[in-house]
Formats: structure tokens, C-alpha cells, sequence
């Protein structure tokens, strides 16, 4: 668990390393952006009771973040054909302390 002094509450990021490998490089929204859409679909790899119980874990954790600094939408909708500023994909394998992977396009 992160300790307060680990975190930057006005901006949502962590501020503390996690054993960085390669270059790195921080991306952040403008500060004019109004809302961020964030689209979290049901993981494939799971029974469907599972799945639910992740993807409500992941919408309740990134609900913390609404407003700070941006309004969040979470959509969660499977039939959504609402562009996403933010999808999150699910996969497994990750190794070490990866806490997971991102790729910006």
C-alpha cells in the first residue's frame, strides 16, 4: 500500500518509481480537458460471475479518481459504440512487480 507521502492528490498520478526499466515518460491531459471517457469491458478469461466481480472492482477503483482533476465517465456497457478516451483491456502474465502494461496510441 502506497503511503500518503507516495502520491500527488491534485493531479492523480503516483509520484514514487515502482523499479523503472527503460525510458519512461509522464503523459498528462491538458488542464482544459473537461471529461475523460474511460470504457471498461467485461474480461473474456473469466466465468461471467468473475468477470462482473472484476469489472465492478475496476469501475469502483477509478470512481476514486472522478473530478480530481477530471469528470470521469465510466462506461461499462458492452454494447457501447461511444468513443473512449481511455479503454482498459484485461490480460494476465504479467511478471515481477509489472502492475500492468500501457500502450498509448
Amino acid at each position: 500500500m502506497l503511503q500518503v507521502a507516495e502520491t500527488c492528490r491534485d493531479v492523480g498520478y503516483l509520484c514514487v518509481g515502482l523499479e523503472p526499466t527503460g525510458s519512461q515518460r509522464l503523459y498528462r491531459w491538458s488542464d482544459t480537458t473537461g471529461r475523460l471517457r474511460i470504457r471498461i469491458p467485461l474480461p473474456s478469461d473469466e466465468t461471467p460471475s468473475r468477470a462482473r466481480e472484476l469489472q465492478s472492482a475496476a469501475v469502483r477503483g477509478l470512481q476514486y479518481w472522478n473530478q480530481k482533476p477530471f469528470e470521469l465517465i465510466i462506461d461499462s456497457r458492452s454494447t457501447s459504440s461511444q468513443p473512449a478516451d481511455i479503454t482498459i483491456l484485461w490480460g494476465s502474465g504479467l511478471s515481477g512487480s509489472q502492475l500492468g502494461i500501457t500502450r498509448i496510441q
